[in-house]
């Protein structure tokens, strides 16, 4: 007879109920707006619903307050500034680009010492010979898949999927329908091709 202390099963009695209840927990199946790029680096950039723009103080710009990038818009010239990591980039349009290279770094000196525009500033290493990345802007929940070059696809043996080699993400095409498939934020997507529309799939 093994005597098993009633505390000991009491909590494992509590932890088993807690895992149960954590296993009910439906899984979201909305679609995230999902951006396909062939060009490395490509960032993506998350804006909590539309820009919300409010005065930087000790400068001549405003800077978008929704968002962790560091965003400054320029009202004299109507033109946007983008941190992106380790260069600057421009465009008139936020939402839809296109982007380029900035033709001058916006002067931002004169912001706090503790705001985050400033601290993020301070914290990147900006490097002028650094390449335009690919800028993918949202304003709603949203994924980026970053190939290096065109999709390379090799074969998965025993099946009739092809995995994509050059790209961080899981990427899988079937070989009789060309759909494709990819896992983001731990749920399956899938897609007529890579180009959309995407749609849940089941995990099994």
């Amino acid at each position: 007879v093994i005597h098993v202390p009633l505390d000991n099963v009491t909590t494992n009695l509590a932890r088993t109920q807690k895992i149960d209840a954590q296993r009910q927990v439906p899984v979201s199946t909305n679609v995230p707006a999902i951006f396909v790029s062939e060009k490395k680096p490509s960032i993506l950039v998350l804006i909590g619903g539309q820009p919300a723009l409010v005065e930087l103080a000790g400068t001549p710009y405003q800077t978008v307050a929704n968002t962790e990038w560091v965003i400054v818009f320029d009202k004299s010239s109507s033109t946007y500034y983008l941190l992106a990591n380790d260069t600057w980039v421009q465009t008139k349009n936020l939402l839809n680009g296109p982007w380029e290279k900035a033709a001058q770094v916006p002067n931002l000196s004169g912001a706090p010492a503790d705001s985050r525009v400033a601290k993020s500033i301070a914290a990147a290493k900006v490097t002028p010979s650094a390449p335009l990345p690919g800028v993918f802007v949202s304003t709603k929940q949203a994924a980026l898949i970053v190939f290096d070059g065109a999709p390379q696809w090799q074969a998965i043996q025993g099946t009739n999927l092809q995995l994509a080699a050059n790209t961080d993400q899981p990427v899988l095409k079937a070989t009789d329908t060309s759909a494709v498939y990819s896992l983001l934020s731990g749920r399956w997507f899938s897609a007529p091709s890579l180009t959309g529309s995407w749609s849940y799939v089941a995990p099994d």
